[in-house]
């Protein structure tokens, strides 16, 4: 595999081959197909560990280890920088116990110390919850982040991509991930509170009270079908999720920002200004002014689904240029 650099990180970038069929009538279906498009092509196994996350793997992109969460070496042993990856893991073992692949999982983890309960990473014999630190040393064959050149740490991490690429493009898992990406927007919608908005009282409203309430006429954002909200709407919300994927509270900001500028009554207003908004923020590489950045490749994706009028035109709600 080959050696990929990322800021002051190494490790692999190993790529599926397993396509994400088209995604389903609720909106929620496209929000969570445009979100594994941008997070993984869309092609389950795709797996990375270049980004010091330890390794990233499913069709929406789990992390193992929270970077800037991680404990010193001297803290011992911690849980708050263990990412949704063992998560993702547990709901799989959960649902396939009995199966080979799950089976060859579990003997990888416990080869390097590692077992899985409850969506936490314990160690094998103490049941300890492990360091991130020492998570990334497994899957990444160090745990400053920065895989080997050569030798076993670099080995071991290759290893590591290579069984999980294998156990997230089974089909016994793929729906898993798709569930339990659908199921995180579908929190983010219901449990986020609108809390970088200025007006106190609203503060405490959800982005489901504040946003669809008023435009879905009180239906969840589980339950909502496409083709019964503007399509405005449906792309602003959808690619607005997204990039809730990459940086949450910063999403929010964008949000609460435009709602406290436009509020909702307009929709096509309150869905051009949002997807504005996502798209000239600094942020990472979000900016439309980067040719592969997350606006552009979102853009790139969504192009293939939602309506063109949306994409081009003086009217149109997500431009090339902004």
């Amino acid at each position: 595999m080959k050696r990929v650099t990322y800021k002051d990180y190494a490790g692999v970038s190993l790529k599926g081959d397993v396509e994400l069929g088209p995604h389903g009538p609720r909106h929620i279906d496209g929000a969570s197909w445009l979100t594994a498009q941008v997070e993984s092509g869309g092609k389950f196994g795709t797996v990375i560990s270049y980004d010091g996350t330890g390794l990233t793997a499913g069709i929406h992109q789990a992390i193992a280890v929270y970077p800037r969460e991680l404990e010193s070496p001297d803290d011992g042993y911690a849980k708050d920088d263990q990412g949704p990856l063992w998560k993702l893991l547990h709901r799989c073992f959960q649902a396939y116990p009995e199966t080979q692949l799950v089976k060859d999982m579990k003997d990888f983890l416990v080869k390097y110390g590692i077992v899985v309960v409850n969506g936490v990473a314990r160690d094998a014999d103490t049941h300890k919850i492990l360091t991130g630190l020492y998570l990334r040393q497994v899957l990444t064959g160090s745990s400053d982040g920065v895989m080997p050149d050569s030798g076993p740490g670099r080995k071991r991490a290759e290893y590591a991509a290579g069984m999980f690429s294998v156990f997230f493009s089974s089909m016994l898992t793929q729906h898993i991930q798709m569930a339990w990406g659908e199921e995180h927007l579908i929190k983010r919608v219901e449990r986020t509170k609108m809390r970088f908005l200025k007006h106190t009282t609203r503060k405490g409203r959800t982005i489901q009270q504040l946003i669809y309430d008023n435009v879905n006429n009180g239906i969840e954002v589980s339950l909502a079908l496409s083709k019964d909200i503007p399509a405005s709407f449906d792309l602003a919300m959808s690619v607005w999720l997204s990039f809730t994927v990459n940086a949450p509270s910063i999403a929010l900001r964008r949000m609460c920002r435009t709602f406290q500028s436009y509020g909702i009554s307009d929709v096509d207003v309150f869905s051009s200004e949002l997807i504005r908004s996502l798209g000239k923020s600094r942020w990472g590489r979000w900016s439309d002014d980067y040719r592969y950045g997350r606006y552009q490749r979102t853009r790139n994706y969504a192009m293939k689904v939602w309506p063109k009028e949306l994409f081009e035109g003086k009217h149109a709600v997500m431009p090339k240029e902004l």
